[in-house]
């Protein structure tokens, strides 16, 4: 799977902690916010690739709102393992 140009790739939520979700070999591309979880418990990200738009020319407030992957109030059960982030202009790491 693949999400490209997103304000979210994914945003998911859930009024109580008994859903979870799995994301597994998903790209997600030039999106402002790759990932969202809020408030649910076994969250699994597993061998994605992050391409995180560059928005160093957008001005700081822009820099500090993208991201790759946001866990909020995902308390536990969660794994986040075998992931690639990278920038537009290509320099990576590891989760």
């Amino acid at each position: 799977s693949e999400f490209y140009g997103l304000q979210y790739g994914i945003y998911a939520s859930s009024p109580t902690t008994y859903y979870g979700i799995t994301v597994k070999n998903t790209i997600f591309d030039k999106n402002l916010h790759g990932a969202y979880a809020l408030g649910m418990n076994n969250v699994w990200f597993t061998s994605n690739e992050f391409r995180v738009i560059d928005l160093e020319n957008q001005g700081e407030d822009a820099q500090s709102n993208a991201y790759g992957l946001y866990l909020e109030n995902c308390k536990k059960g969660y794994t986040v393992e075998g992931n690639l982030f990278r920038n537009i202009i290509g320099s990576s790491f590891n989760i």
